[in-house]
């Protein structure tokens, strides 16, 4: 009887897994479906390389101004601190 049961158990998990499996390759032939079908048409594919374009450029842009106030941000920093050195350090 507990024979049965166990058969009945793996048989149930390989089928879940089964279903599971199939339900994920079923997803993965849409995306690429998709992906070809959009990638098929020149003019979307020149739109999609622009719109990369684009972000990539303004990615950069916001890069630099990222940078640029790193840097500010650390010098005022530094500069507080020596200000706080300078005059509330402890002498001897």
């Amino acid at each position: 009887m507990t024979e049965y049961y166990t058969m009945k158990n793996e048989m149930a998990a390989r089928a879940a897994l089964m279903v599971r499996a199939a339900d994920e390759l079923l997803k993965l032939t849409h995306d690429l479906k998709e992906f070809l079908i959009l990638h098929d048409f020149n003019f979307l594919s020149s739109a999609i390389e622009n719109a990369e374009a684009r972000a990539d450029k303004k990615m950069d842009e916001y890069v630099a101004k990222y940078d640029a106030l790193r840097l500010d941000t650390a010098s005022i920093i530094t500069d507080i601190d020596k200000e706080l050195n300078e005059h509330f350090s402890l002498r001897q």
